[in-house]
């Protein structure tokens, strides 16, 4: 700006961002209304797991990252429209023109210098900023966050985890017991009534009573599973509906952990932790040099949200690492082989599943499914072909 021409005033329009168009109350709506657009997101980002709001907070999270900070932010916008005028003004210098405006408009030339000097301190923070949210994985982190809290919420714990496992052991040592140990009024039931009745009532009353005697073994040996598996008179064992429900819930919600697990989040994560911890630096620095207290509510606002997503990167970190190590808590040690596993020994159909369940997530309905089936065989077997 090598002269002023006081009739370029008159012809701004609401899309002016020179000194001559500013005044201190557009200048604090402006600022105000940046303000509140990052603790909105600051407040949304805050609760968006628990609340389970991905939509509304990623559609603010978008506007602000990419409409109202960095070079889209009336801040930057202003500082640049200026910065020519205001290059030399910068280190104390004035054009020669300033002493030939009138009073009221070296008011207004000295609040936008003002302006620019809050402004200037301000550009690297909010290009920072922008930088920041386009580098953290948002919709990833939140899919494995939110379904965690959503698998601790509906009760999959500990003692779940332990439920499972006692389940899959007893069947499994029910399976491979021997006949000595299983029979017992059957064996009365045949030396009472051998020769007394015939053969095919003999036959007949005799299955009845293995079979009561295998409900009983499984009675006592699966005390424990009696929550978890069905058996009527004739034998036939089925899983629990609410258990069949349980873990056909855990299976989904395990495969969707493990889905979102394939994306490798980690990296981006610390990277974000550690331009979080930058941009502290930074703004803390910056807010030491600023003039204005509208200037210092922006540094404010981009503090509380950058404390907000480095403790929503913490979270997430935390989170994805948890499984990722292998953690023995519920819920993420439902991402893991069962500890039955190495206990289970192979018969009647019934085996341990292999597959990595941070592979594709558990397979427990097919478990318990695969155990009930082998508990109706080896029942049958033990009734109807074995004895005497």
């Amino acid at each position: 700006m090598d002269g002023y021409n006081e009739n370029d005033f008159d012809s701004l329009d609401i899309y002016d961002f020179s000194w001559e168009g500013i005044d201190e109350s557009l200048a604090t709506n402006e600022i105000s209304h940046l303000n509140s657009m990052i603790l909105n997101v600051a407040n949304l980002v805050d609760h968006m797991c628990y609340n389970s709001d991905f939509s509304n907070t990623s559609t603010a999270y978008n506007q602000l990252r990419d409409q109202e900070i960095g070079r889209n932010s009336w801040i930057q916008e202003f500082y640049f429209a200026n910065q020519g005028t205001y290059e030399k003004c910068m280190k104390g210098d004035k054009p020669s023109w300033y002493h030939e405006l009138s009073l009221e408009k070296q008011k207004k030339f000295d609040l936008g210098l003002s302006y620019q000097k809050d402004a200037s301190q301000l550009v690297k923070p909010l290009d920072q900023m922008m930088l920041l949210m386009m580098k953290i994985p948002l919709l990833e982190s939140y899919r494995i966050v939110r379904l965690t809290m959503t698998l601790d919420d509906m009760g999959f714990d500990d003692s779940f985890w332990e439920q499972i496992n006692s389940d899959l052991v007893s069947v499994s040592d029910l399976l491979n017991k021997p006949d000595s140990s299983i029979e017992t009024r059957s064996k009365e039931y045949y030396r009472q009534n051998h020769g007394k009745i015939s053969e095919t009532d003999l036959l007949d009353g005799y299955q009845i009573a293995r079979r009561k005697d295998y409900i009983t073994a499984f009675q006592a040996f699966c005390a424990r599973a009696q929550d978890s598996f069905r058996v009527n008179e004739a034998g036939h064992f089925s899983v629990d509906l609410n258990m069949v429900l349980l873990v056909r819930t855990l299976d989904q919600y395990t495969s969707k952990v493990a889905e979102a697990m394939k994306e490798n989040i980690q990296s981006s994560l610390e990277n974000c932790i550690e331009e979080c911890n930058k941009l502290e630096a930074v703004l803390t620095s910056r807010n030491e040099k600023l003039e204005n207290d509208l200037f210092r509510s922006t540094v404010t606002a981009l503090d509380s949200l950058n404390t907000v997503l480095k403790d929503y990167c913490d979270l997430a970190l935390t989170v994805y690492k948890r499984y990722k190590d292998g953690d023995n808590d519920a819920p993420f040690v439902f991402l893991k082989k069962p500890v039955a596993n190495s206990s289970i020994r192979p018969k009647y159909g019934f085996e341990a599943v292999t597959a990595d369940p941070m592979d594709s997530g558990s397979r427990y309905e097919k478990m318990y499914v695969s155990a009930a089936n082998a508990l109706t065989s080896h029942c049958l077997e033990f009734s109807q072909y074995s004895g005497r």
